[in-house]
């Protein structure tokens, strides 16, 4: 079944989102991207906010692609002035870590859908991965938990999806 909008918002997207019919779209959300976007433009991100509330998405995945073979997912945690800018080693793009799990998690609150979370299987391991996992959904005075409650969200998020790797290009 195609995706339907609300009239002015699938005029909106036809005409400056993708120049086709929405039923023909395929929608790529990267994150950075739409907190930049947010910050820079905060009625187009408005928009985006809106067209994914629309979509009803049921889950949503983060990091993806072959961006997630050199991410170290603690380098997006914690306060934000603290996370280190690094370069990306797939698209040798500047990552600011301004947008980690936690605004991950804020972000699939607020449009109601299930996150998904890839864990790092290009430069990362699996003590990381565990430590990722227990960050997540570990009691707050448990390991992992911890530092989660520390960062301000004393409550577990309760992740059930998760994935090791994805898009293992590159020489890493």
């Amino acid at each position: 079944q195609p995706v339907r909008f609300s009239p002015g918002f699938e005029s909106y997207v036809q005409k400056r989102l993708v120049g086709r019919p929405v039923e023909q779209a395929e929608f790529e959300i990267a994150a950075e991207q739409l907190l930049r976007l947010s910050l820079a433009h905060p009625v187009k991100c408005g928009y985006v906010l809106a067209a994914l509330q629309e979509l009803q998405p049921t889950i949503v995945r983060y990091p993806g692609g072959n961006f997630l073979s050199g991410y170290h997912w603690l380098d997006g945690v914690g306060p934000k002035d603290s996370r280190p800018r690094k370069t990306d080693l797939a698209w040798y793009a500047e990552e600011s870590n301004r947008f980690g799990t936690d605004e991950f998690i804020a972000f699939c609150r607020y449009l109601g859908t299930d996150p998904y979370i890839a864990v790092n299987s290009g430069l990362g391991d699996a003590r990381s991965a565990v430590e990722e996992l227990l960050y997540a959904n570990a009691p707050a005075d448990k390991p992992g938990g911890q530092l989660r409650a520390k960062n301000g969200h004393p409550e577990p998020y309760g992740v059930r999806w998760w994935s090791i790797g994805n898009e293992m290009y590159g020489d890493w």
